[in-house]
């Protein structure tokens, strides 16, 4: 699963050992960190995504829910706090009106 956030964006997908954990992982130090204080990242360069934890299920989903409830905005594009990451968040933004357009 990806999310989207507008401090963030993560992969998550189960634990390969326990299906009671979840892999979550960022390409950006601190994104992590933002929705989950409490995790213990690793930095893993070597990987396709730089950063990463093991967190419980109930936690990650508690944590999503909450940027769920946050959401108070009418323009997610216009709302995402870094603006650097504006320009990458467009072109995914694109990429899925270009797959809207081909699938339909």
């Amino acid at each position: 699963m990806w999310i989207y956030t507008v401090s963030g964006f993560y992969s998550i997908v189960e634990d390969r050992d326990d299906p009671d954990l979840l892999l979550v992982r960022a390409r950006v130090k601190g994104d992590i960190q933002r929705l989950w204080p409490q995790a213990e990242v690793a930095f893993t360069p070597d990987h396709d995504y730089a950063y990463r934890c093991l967190l419980p299920r109930r936690i990650v989903g508690h944590a999503v829910s909450e940027a769920i409830k946050q959401v108070g905005y009418h323009s997610y594009k216009d709302a995402v706090r870094d603006k650097r990451r504006s320009i990458d968040y467009l072109k995914v933004w694109t990429a899925m009106v270009e797959m809207q357009s081909v699938l339909e």
